[in-house]
């Protein structure tokens, strides 16, 4: 049976930090599932009419963000422009509780805090209307070498210092469909220490029971069709 890497995945960090929960009880430590991947963020909406805004914090241990497409087919979408559009503002229809009259309002996203790693889907499998099924996505994106979030973030975190993430894994789905395919992954790890390259670090690609050694560069071209998790890391 076919299993979705990103359900997995998201199962499995909500499993261990539960567990992490249990296991520490009341003791007041920073769990490594936060220092990972707990992004806050502040959801906002403003009434366009008077003006009037209210917030609330939201937890995100990923990102799920959309796959666009340029006009110039020689310039292909990246990961930066999936992030800006997560966070463009955004006109809700929604009446306002303060002057009763406003029926639109404003939705802005700023981050509040930034996780060790970031762990970005890609909506690949989007529903067609005609059949009423999932069908597949095969846009090109660039992964990218390094992000940031820092455009996005609140003002407190604006005036600390600059936070870049560098790729360190891919998951790509190999398929048509969204209940068939083959999951493979590409993964950064540090090699043993030996004399002289001490946290010399390397690309592995992963299928199976297979792993062989890669080169970033193969990584990011054969990941433009099929990528489907994306990890970031500072």
């Amino acid at each position: 049976e076919q299993r979705d890497a990103h359900e997995f995945a998201s199962a499995l960090i909500d499993y261990i930090h539960d567990e992490l929960i249990r296991v520490t009880k009341d003791q007041k430590v920073s769990l490594p599932t936060d220092d990972y991947f707990r992004l806050d963020v502040k959801v906002c909406l403003t009434c366009n009419s008077c003006k009037y805004t209210r917030c609330k914090e939201e937890l995100y241990r990923h990102l799920s963000i959309e796959l666009g497409k340029n006009e110039n087919e020689d310039h292909p979408w990246t990961v930066n422009q999936s992030l800006e559009q997560f966070f463009v503002p955004e006109v809700r229809e929604i009446r306002c509780e303060e002057c009763d009259v406003g029926t639109t309002a404003t939705q802005t996203i700023q981050v509040m805090s930034r996780p060790k790693a970031l762990l970005l889907h890609l909506k690949r499998f989007i529903v067609s209307e005609a059949t009423m099924s999932f069908r597949k996505n095969r846009d090109r994106i660039i992964c990218g070498e390094s992000i940031s979030l820092d455009k996005f973030c609140d003002n407190s975190l604006k005036n600390k210092d600059k936070e870049s993430y560098n790729l360190r894994g891919v998951v790509r789905h190999i398929g048509g469909t969204a209940s068939s395919g083959h999951y493979t992954a590409d993964c950064e790890r540090i090699c043993e220490e030996t004399e002289g390259s001490q946290n010399k670090k390397e690309w592995v690609a992963f299928n199976d029971g297979v792993a062989k050694s890669t080169k970033l560069e193969e990584v990011l071209q054969k990941n433009e069709k099929s990528a489907y998790m994306i990890m970031y890391g500072m």
